[in-house]
């Protein structure tokens, strides 16, 4: 589907010492748990813009805990177009789907540089039973990315589907460490126009208006929303 530039590898650093182990959806930090994450976290891997870390064509083996960057799930329809399925940030899990048929649905790409932590399928669960809670964890993990994708699907309006988008990333930023009001937007026009199912004109153009409206603030990749009541009034 798209090159596959090398991705660097380097031996994993300590949960303890990661700078997003407040928000990773492991939750790691400095709990006796950690000390299992990191005896199931083999290494880490730096992506360069374009890297694929998930290949649909091949076995699924591991998750992906991103630590840095963006990844777009995505795949590419009959007629050659591209769309995208869902975005990681730091702190979100990549790979939940493949867990029961070990095959990945989607290909998962980096957007940007990026740095995610390898966890084989099976030493995780080898070894799940040693951290309490984890099982309804990867249960709430996988209800929260079906919620995600299923989010949009009602909405008509390229007005409503946008309003709606900026919304719920604003929820998912919205998290100990993050801003929810305002966040860094690091996917293209292109690539929020292959989730919303939209051209990229389109897309383009409904960001005009919104700023016009007052609703948002755009300073090249980071956004403001001024109007979070109205648009959230917008996107229901």
């Amino acid at each position: 589907m798209l090159g596959k530039p090398k991705a660097a590898v380097r031996k994993h650093v300590s949960c303890s010492d990661c700078a997003v182990n407040r928000i990773c959806m492991f939750k790691g930090g400095a709990r006796p748990e950690a000390r299992v994450l990191d005896l199931i976290i083999e290494e880490e891997l730096f992506l360069e813009k374009g890297c694929v870390v998930c290949d649909s064509s091949g076995p699924a083996r591991n998750l992906y805990a991103v630590r840095a960057g963006t990844l777009k799930e995505c795949t590419v329809d009959r007629a050659g177009k591209e769309r995208v399925i869902d975005f990681y940030f730091p702190g979100e899990i990549v790979g939940l789907d493949a867990l029961s048929q070990r095959i990945y649905h989607y290909a998962t790409i980096s957007i940007e540089k990026s740095t995610v932590c390898r966890i084989p399928f099976d030493s995780l669960l080898e070894r799940i039973k040693h951290i309490p809670g984890l099982p309804q964890q990867l249960l709430n993990l996988m209800s929260r990315q079906l919620f995600n994708r299923t989010l949009l699907n009602h909405f008509q309006s390229a007005e409503q589907q946008l309003a709606a988008f900026l919304v719920a990333l604003s929820q998912r930023f919205a998290q100990p460490g993050r801003l929810g009001a305002s966040y860094r937007l690091s996917m293209s026009r292109h690539d929020i126009a292959g989730y919303l199912q939209l051209t990229t004109e389109t897309v383009s153009r409904v960001f005009t208006r919104f700023r016009r409206q007052g609703l948002i603030t755009v300073n090249k990749k980071y956004i403001v929303i001024n109007k979070p009541a109205e648009l959230a009034e917008l996107a229901a």
